[in-house]
């Protein structure tokens, strides 16, 4: 048995290796193939699509009809439909076999002027992916299609490098500032190139490939810029859940290769993601109600919805009130506190009372020991741009807050990192020492154990050693008295006279 199984083995192996590397081969040199075959037709019949029309980009798709849709037709490359006659549109995965690979091109009005017909969002739906128009959209009309739809998209389904994840490219025409619509429930604002991907039961993830977006939830609105990216979870009907809104964070480039953007109506180079370091800075100017543009790395002013920023800025210094449960005084130009609000100002409670720690002051004492744990509370200067910010106001009547809010921030910060620093420099040098410390402990035991393994080891030896003279000296012994006796038997020679 052992003789069959040697000689198999490598029989079958070869077997596996002669018949799955020729297909492996195949697919890797016609993979891209493939995709650079679709995206040219999509590119080549979709050129006349027009405002609030869905062009059948590249075989294979599945289009369903509204109800009573008459004149529908949607079934070969190149056939072009009026998207309010749309219910849902599906894109088929990429098949090596029959070199098929789902695209289909929509151009929306969605809330852009009707007085700029030639400037249209662009929906570039490819792959495994589906939307489907919401069944309880009242703002939706034969005007403004897909105001409101549910998006579903394959995950991890990349056959090569040229070939992307399945999902959904959404990008606004040059000069919009800000387009709305709602996806799975969550209303987005952007003014950018965004992509979006969900799987039921799983989590709806939006990434920014350049400008910005705004997600709106329950309670907050989560920014979105171009380097990060945003995740909600999503129940089996891909109904978002609306208070689980991530903070944004850097989003994997390595999931955006091969994206079609040579598609889209305009050309752009996906942002590189942001640093963690960033990510904070930009959750930081939140609070303390600074811009989040017009400055590397942050997007350019125009390509931010200003209407979703102020309310993004509102919301997190609320969210940290509640955080805290206490609030902030406000400043000359903001709205005040309503008369029913009746926490008490933040930098009047006793410091033990708070979840986080405010930095001393110049001259001031610290007042909580040097070993608290607690992070630090941020502190707000005025807060300009949420208590000024309106579309009647002038933008130089802004710069002079701004540039104030931001050297007493750039200050704040500056302390509390020297704070950190001093914390972690002390945490780092206790962990040393007591690593040391182990270190030593278990090198002693080891050592102890070392030598009780030799000893032992020894006195095993010398008992083996002495056993064995032992049976060797009987063995001698019996062998002696073996002889003897044996030779006793034998007949004495006779001798023989002459």
């Amino acid at each position: 048995m052992g003789f069959k199984s040697h000689t198999i083995r490598p029989a079958l192996l070869l077997f596996v290796l002669l018949a799955v590397v020729p297909v492996l081969v195949a697919q890797s040199a016609s993979c891209p193939a493939i995709v650079q075959a679709a995206l040219d037709v999509a590119d080549q019949l979709c050129q006349p699509t027009g405002r609030n029309q869905a062009c059948y980009g590249n075989i294979s798709l599945v289009a369903d009809a509204q109800p009573g849709a008459s004149m529908f037709k949607f079934d070969d490359a190149g056939d072009i439909v009026d998207v309010s006659l749309l219910h849902s549109l599906r894109t088929m995965p990429l098949d090596v076999e029959t070199g098929t690979w789902g695209i289909a091109i929509l151009r929306l009005q969605a809330n852009l002027p009707a007085t700029l017909p030639g400037q249209n969002v662009t929906f570039l739906l490819f792959g495994d992916a589906e939307i489907t128009t919401a069944e309880d959209d009242s703002a939706a009309s034969d005007d403004v299609p897909m105001k409101a739809f549910y998006l579903r998209s394959a995950i991890g389904d990349s056959l090569c490098d040229e070939a992307p994840e399945s999902g959904l490219l959404v990008q606004t025409p040059e000069g919009a500032s800000e387009i709305t619509f709602n996806i799975n429930g969550i209303d987005v604002s952007m003014g950018s190139t965004v992509l979006f991907r969900a799987q039921a039961d799983g989590e709806m993830t939006v990434s920014t490939l350049e400008g910005s977006a705004f997600l709106e939830g329950e309670d907050e609105t989560v920014p979105v810029l171009a380097g990060t990216r945003a995740r909600v979870p999503v129940n089996a009907q891909l109904r978002a859940q609306r208070n689980q809104l991530s903070e944004p964070e850097p989003y994997d480039l390595r999931r955006l290769g091969g994206l079609p953007v040579r598609l889209l109506q305009r050309q752009i180079d996906i942002n590189r993601p942001l640093t963690a370091a960033e990510v904070r800075e930009l959750q930081r100017r939140l609070v303390a109600g600074e811009a989040i543009c017009g400055e590397e790395p942050f997007p350019s002013c125009d390509k931010v919805p200003r209407l979703a920023l102020i309310r993004s800025l509102r919301q997190g210094r609320e969210g940290l009130e509640d955080r805290l449960d206490c609030v902030f005084r406000r400043y000359p130009g903001e709205e005040p506190l309503p008369e029913t609000e009746t926490r008490p100002f933040c930098d009047t409670l006793p410091p033990a009372q708070l979840p986080c720690q405010f930095v001393p002051q110049d001259g001031e004492q610290p007042r909580l020991p040097r070993l608290d744990r607690r992070p630090y509370c941020p502190q707000l200067p005025p807060a300009p741009i949420v208590a000024t910010v309106d579309e009647s106001t002038p933008d130089d009547n802004r710069d002079a807050p701004v540039n104030e809010a931001v050297d007493q921030v750039n200050d704040t910060v500056d302390e509390v990192v020297d704070g950190v620093n001093e914390t972690v420099g002390e945490v780092v040098d206790s962990v040393d020492q007591t690593v040391d410390e182990v270190v030593d402990q278990v090198n002693d035991t080891v050592n102890e154990a070392v030598d009780r393994v030799d000893e032992t080891v020894d006195d095993a030896v010398d008992e083996v050693s002495e056993t064995v003279d032992d049976v060797v000296d009987k063995v001698d012994e019996t062998v002696d008295e073996v002889l003897d006796k044996t030779l006793r038997r034998l007949p004495l020679p006779v001798s023989r006279g002459n």
